[in-house]
């Protein structure tokens, strides 16, 4: 329960994982398939290449350690933008990763990956829940937001 005596919707360890991480800064014409905002719809990843969609594919190794490889049941978010109002407005669930992009993907800096614990919860269970968030979500007093006056972004974890 918390301070008001509910449960909340989501617990805090309902994830394996929750990762987002520094912007790519050098793209390929082809290798491995990052993710980016503009690929997230809230509607299903659109899967279609754009321009910058690939990274060398000798980061497979080192972001698959680090779980950055996207994985079926992954949810993908916008994790930051010029204002507070474009946090979280794109969620998608992966169903599949398609083969002609390569059968493996990852993210760029802008997306969350959060990772579903599904002994704990149901994907679809933790995708409803940042949908579920106001469009005018009152961001104020969550340390896990980190705002200056021309970015904002979340992190999957407390900033103090």
């Amino acid at each position: 329960p918390n301070e008001k005596g509910t449960r909340d919707v989501v617990s805090h360890n309902a994830c394996q994982s929750a990762w987002t991480l520094v912007t790519c800064w050098y793209y390929t014409p082809d290798g491995l398939f990052v993710v980016k905002v503009g690929n997230l719809t809230g509607n299903g990843i659109n899967w279609q290449p754009r321009d910058r969609n690939f990274i060398d594919r000798s980061e497979i190794p080192k972001r698959a350690k680090q779980n950055l490889i996207i994985k079926e049941g992954d949810i993908l978010l916008t994790s930051s933008a010029h204002s507070v109002i474009y946090i979280a407005k794109k969620v998608d669930i992966v169903h599949k990763i398609p083969k002609w992009v390569g059968g493996n993907a990852s993210i760029v800096g802008e997306v969350m990956l959060l990772r579903p614990d599904k002994q704990k919860i149901d994907p679809y269970a933790l995708l409803a829940y940042p949908l579920s968030w106001p469009k005018s979500r009152d961001w104020s007093g969550d340390k896990r937001l980190i705002y200056t006056p021309t970015i904002c972004w979340i992190s999957p974890f407390p900033i103090r």
